[in-house]
């Protein structure tokens, strides 16, 4: 199997190797006994146990890779010495799993309590909609959506629950620059409380008032009944989700193929409305191609053109080459690459502009400057040597499609 460039569909000539093609094969819907045994066999000739388990939790899929594989196998296999071994991390997993939901019924009990009923985001929601064993879900927080005017009682809520907020927080300026607040609790658990769900002055903007009004309760065995995003906002909040991380956690491509596939009616018209009134088009159509290139999501060519973007912009993101660069994660470990995937999918050159124009004036560093008025921020001069990194990554990016240009003609 190799690597396709998302919008060409044009195959790089580059293999994605046996243990991303494990992985791969171990997130799609329904493993097969027979490929459970094959993709065990193919791997444990390459890497070993220890490699895999690392490389599927830096995409967060470990869980779900483990219990896909343990489904799909016989017990005679199970028992077998480098098997057991392999699927021996999921007992631990499936434990700290009940510990969160657990944490999360005693946090909406209390809430609920103070007539206070949040509408749950990502994991936690995802667990009452489309993972059918919590342990295929790993969460690293409990975030929750209120409106503007229950912020305050829901933290205090929770700090009388046990939870503590940042000693340092300035609650009136991430009200007005930020749209979530983190509380930790002494266990280990965090809450995020969010009354928006992206930058007030990012291009990409998910409308969090309109969650609020198409919330709908669900709930399943051993969990409190919740509200929770529609599907339609659910794809589009998740999707804004791989801008987080430069596109590097295959996690979020799974999060969209389980809701895809669990959801008979989507809206689509009204998907792709949504996120072309926030700038959302461009992210909403390569994560869906991801998607359905890597784990043959469900979704039409009529929806792909409807959000795809113009040509040359789509050119600019095809030799970025995001399947590759999100399997490796190389996005995460190369800031240009992860900057310049953002900056191609912003839909406006005005905003790109502006975007660029942030990394010159410090306008991206509030964060910093809001908790250390000293001086983290970068000198001007290296902002600028920031600006002319990126120039020459995209140069050499440009350099790289040229040459490999007379390959995929002859492919």
């Amino acid at each position: 199997m190799e690597y396709l460039l998302p919008f060409s569909g044009t195959a790089t000539g580059r293999p994605i190797g046996p243990a991303g093609e494990a992985l791969l094969s171990l997130c799609r819907r329904g493993t097969e006994a027979g490929e459970a045994q094959r993709v065990v066999k193919a791997l444990l000739e390459v890497a070993t146990v220890e490699d895999f388990h690392s490389f599927a939790d830096t995409h967060h899929v470990c869980g779900l890779a483990l219990s896909s594989l343990q489904k799909g196998l016989p017990t005679d296999l199970r028992a077998q010495p480098e098997i057991a071994a392999l699927l021996q991390p999921l007992r631990a997993r499936r434990r700290r799993a009940l510990l969160w939901q657990f944490e999360l019924d005693r946090i909406l009990t209390i809430l609920a309590g103070r007539h206070l009923r949040p509408i749950l985001l990502k994991g936690p929601a995802l667990w009452l909609t489309a993972y059918a064993d919590p342990v295929e879900r790993r969460v690293g927080d409990l975030d929750v959506l209120v409106t503007p005017e229950e912020v305050d009682p829901t933290v205090q809520t929770l700090v009388d629950a046990g939870y503590r907020a940042p000693p340092d927080l300035d609650m009136a300026a991430y009200k007005v620059h930020h749209f979530h607040f983190r509380l930790l609790h002494p266990s280990g658990f965090m809450v995020e409380v969010h009354w928006g769900l992206s930058q007030p002055a990012s291009p990409f903007r998910v409308d969090a008032p309109g969650f609020l009004r198409r919330a709908y309760e669900a709930s399943r065995g051993g969990v409190v009944a919740a509200l929770v995003p529609s599907a339609e906002d659910m794809i589009l909040h998740l999707a804004s989700q791989n801008l987080e991380n430069n596109f590097s956690e295959l996690r979020r491509l799974v999060d969209l193929d389980r809701i895809v596939s669990v959801e008979a009616q989507l809206d689509w018209d009204y998907t792709t409305a949504a996120a072309r009134a926030g700038g959302l088009q461009t992210v909403l159509a390569l994560s869906l191609r991801l998607s359905r290139d890597l784990l043959g999501t469900d979704v039409s060519d009529q929806v792909l053109r409807t959000i795809g973007p113009p040509p040359m912009v789509a050119w600019h993101l095809d030799i970025l080459d995001p399947a590759r660069s999100l399997l490796t994660q190389y996005g995460r470990h190369r800031a240009a690459q992860g900057r310049l995937l953002s900056l191609w999918l912003i839909v406006r050159w005005v905003d790109r502009v502006a975007a660029l124009g942030g990394i010159l004036t410090a306008r991206e560093y509030w964060l910093w400057e809001l908790h250390d008025p000293e001086g983290r921020i970068p000198s001007v001069l290296r902002r600028i040597s920031t600006v002319f990194k990126l120039l020459a990554f995209q140069g050499w990016r440009y350099l790289l499609a040229l040459m490999n240009l007379p390959s995929r003609r002859a492919a």
